[in-house]
């Protein structure tokens, strides 16, 4: 048995089942890999991955419409990955994520765009999107909701990917596809920890059983998490005097005002995740349901959620729940037609609560402080119908005809309590609306040679509130030669105003008018070549984004006709506006392989070149995206009972921080050089069968990241900015005890 995986009778089915794989795959590509008969092609046809994010049908890696990364169960457990963002940044290529301590950041190909809360990104599990309508928010860190143990393999598709799925999908998609009972058969229990800070208990099982005589296949997983630090000491920021009183401002509910931030944090850094999957599969049904709860405390200021608080609050915080129900059923109508039907109903609530001290902070009247609670609500069902034609029912022609509709229900409010009964209870503002979204897709396939395959297909998304986006895709795959591929690929997403951006409107937010979707146009190209167990990649990508949705002050104009229309806007009052642009070019490539099954090991590397255009026309870097970023990896099984040995690192070049270029700081804000490295031993415990454990130590090489934190926001203070701090060394040891009788 290998370590934090299925015990020895399991591990046994595992291997008939990638033999079958790799049998299924050398028919599908015959007469290409009819020759595959030695050792090396066996072992190449082993470690061949089969897609299906990019089109929704199994095809390899290689031919799929897209550049695309798969991150298995074996590279998760060999590396000790414990979260969705590292496996990302660890083993995938082209991704980056961030960790501003409260939501972590992402980006892909030279572009993130900062607060987004992952909307530009779409997140699937098992196909089922998790971005939400009220933000188009999406967690990929300990909010995901789905067990780590229990994720069977994490496909990457980068590059614009609304041909098939719709909103969301600008920077790419990512698939995250949980194991079925087979997989993770037995009963196991789960205790894992990053020592002092974290630790982690859960519980899982998967059965295969008859229920009214029909073969029923029954997988859960349920966890909780907990985050205590790591606790930090900021040092002091001055910021001067609050502006309402004209004493020094308060950052603490005790005594009076000093006017600086900062010290010693102990109570602001903490976390707690429960979650659930649940998943049953009986012949073409196949049900799923995922909840989960992420709660976790603000450990500092920053622009991008606590602006404005007291100093190692214990009360201000972020909680997100989630629940979701999907039940997919495919209808085999014929040799040639198959039908595949999907309804779903999810739910998403989000709050944020934040303890404030000074005046400045809250609303007239409110002069010893306020509790300012935001709280929003989305909830959405839908159904999608999906038909496929295999006109040769060879899979070589393949056409594809498919319609999505949901109904989405949001609101949300933001008030400010009155402290000590100090100024009246106010309500800011908020949003309540209802949407219904329309999507039509269609898609065509065609393999006339063994050489060449073709796609090309089109969706085109209707909904309320924002004119309809066409999103096309074409692409060209060929082999050239034996274990080559070139791909070329254009493709176009968009991303929809959220509903707050399209609705929010309080005292310092006008609800803008027209409002239209974000827009991605890319090219690109790329050429992969098979050495036996071993692949090389080179592709080169160019993406237009235009549209996108900036937050900016009104001009002297825009408020005097807002005042002019009745509405009630302070002024520096700020809108929603399409006015961003963004020119990305740039590379990616990548070197992987096998030796003798022992020996794995892999290099990603992303270049890119990303200039962000404003109202004001004038072209800067793109904040807290390096230019040059990339992932290095290495693991040997020793074989036996002896321990899997891993090592990965993450690199990245140094990037200008999230108030670079807006704020007047000088020197300008740059986050340095970030180098992390990660390694892993797991293996079976001697002598207690179904006993196995981890053992994991990171360490970054740099003490801060891209974030300017505390209430200096800006060189008006005339001092450096500070940046957010790393948490530089983490040690981990986890158990898991399988039962399977």
């Amino acid at each position: 048995m290998r370590a934090w995986e299925a015990p020895p009778p399991k591990m046994r089915r595992s291997s008939l089942f990638r033999h079958s794989v790799a049998l299924a795959i050398a028919s599908a590509l015959a007469p290409a890999t009819a020759r595959a008969d030695d050792g090396a092609d066996l072992e190449a046809l082993l470690e061949q991955h089969v897609v299906t994010t990019a089109s929704q049908t199994a095809e390899t890696k290689d031919t799929a419409p897209a550049t695309t990364s798969v991150i298995t169960a074996e590279d998760i457990r060999r590396h000790g990955i414990r979260t969705l963002n590292e496996a990302l940044n660890y083993l995938s290529l082209g991704v980056f994520t961030t960790n501003p301590w409260h939501g972590v950041e992402i980006g892909a190909r030279g572009v993130l765009t900062t607060a987004d809360y992952g909307n530009h990104f779409l997140l699937l599990v098992d196909g089922h999107a998790v971005n939400e309508p009220y933000g188009g928010v999406a967690s990929f860190d300990r909010g995901l909701g789905v067990p780590i143990e229990l994720i069977d393999h994490i496909e990457v598709m980068l590059g614009p990917g609304a041909v098939l799925y719709g909103n969301n999908a600008m920077l790419g998609v990512i698939n995250v596809f949980t194991k079925r009972a087979k997989d993770h058969h037995g009963v196991r229990v789960i205790a894992d920890s990053e020592l002092f800070t974290w630790g982690k208990i859960g519980a899982g099982f998967g059965t295969e059983l008859k229920f009214f005589g029909r073969p029923v296949e029954l997988t859960a997983h349920v966890e909780y998490q907990h985050q205590d630090g790591p606790h930090h000491t900021f040092a002091p920021q001055v910021y001067g005097n609050d502006s309402i009183t004209g004493e020094p401002k308060k950052y603490s509910m005790e005594g009076p005002g000093t006017g600086v931030w900062g010290g010693r944090a102990t109570r602001s850094h903490w976390s707690k995740t429960p979650s659930a999957y649940l998943r049953l599969v009986s012949g073409d049904l196949d049900v799923s349901v995922r909840a989960s709860a992420f709660e976790r405390g603000g450990a500092y200021l920053d622009s991008i959620i606590f602006y404005a608080g007291i100093f190692d609050s214990p009360v201000d915080k972020e909680l997100e729940r989630w629940l979701s129900i999907d039940a997919k059923y495919r209808i085999p109508v014929s040799p040639v037609f198959e039908l595949k039907t999907r309804v779903y109903a999810d739910g998403y609530t989000y709050g944020s609560y934040n303890r404030n001290a000074a005046a400045e902070d809250c609303f007239d009247g409110q002069t010893s402080g306020c509790d300012k609670t935001l709280r929003a609500t989305s909830k959405w069902i839908g159904t999608e119908v999906r038909g496929t034609f295999d006109w040769l029912k060879t899979g070589h022609f393949v056409s594809m005809l498919g319609t999505d509709a949901r109904y989405e229900r949001v609101y949300g409010a933001l008030r400010a309590n009155g402290l000590d009964g100090v100024g009246e209870d106010v309500f800011a503002g908020g949003v309540d609306v209802s949407n219904i979204r329309l999507g039509t897709y269609t898609q065509h396939t065609a393999t006339p040679w063994h050489w060449l395959s073709l796609n090309g297909g089109a969706r085109l998304d209707v909904a309320e509130g924002y004119p309809a986006a066409l999103s096309p895709r074409a692409s060209v795959a060929t082999k050239p030669w034996r274990g080559a591929t070139t791909k070329a690929l254009y493709s176009q997403a968009f991303r929809a105003p959220s509903t707050y951006e399209r609705n929010f409107e309080d005292t310092y937010v006008l609800k803008p008018e027209g409002l239209r979707p974000e827009r991605a146009y890319s090219v690109e190209g790329s050429f992969e070549q098979e050495l036996g167990a071993h692949r090389l990649m080179f592709g080169v990508f160019r993406t237009l984004w235009t549209d996108l949705v900036r937050f900016e002050v009104l001009n002297e104009e825009e408020l005097a006709a807002a005042h002019a229309r009745g509405a009630d806007i302070e002024e520096g009052a700020q809108t929603y506006r399409n006015k961003g642009r963004i020119e990305n070019y740039g590379y990616n490539a990548g070197v992987s392989g096998v030796v003798a099954q022992k020996l794995r090991y892999g290099l990603n590397l992303t270049g890119a070149y990303s200039r962000n255009s404003g109202s004001d026309g004038e072209s800067v870097p793109i904040t807290v995206t390096p230019t040059f970023y990339g992932n290095a990896r290495a693991s040997y099984d020793l074989g036996g009972n002896l321990p899997t040995l891993a090592l990965a690192a993450q690199f990245a070049a140094k990037r200008p921080a999230d108030r670079a270029f807006d704020s007047g700081f000088s020197p300008m804000p740059y986050a340095p050089p970030m180098l992390e490295l990660r390694a892993a031993v797991s293996g079976p415990v001697p002598l207690v069968r179904g006993l196995s454990y981890r053992v994991t130590a990171n360490y970054a090489f740099q003490d801060t990241g891209p974030y300017v934190i505390g209430p200096v926001q800006s060189g008006d203070f005339g001092v450096p900015a500070t940046l957010n701090p790393v948490d530089r060394f983490r040690a981990g040891v986890g158990l898991q005890y399988v039962w399977d009788p």
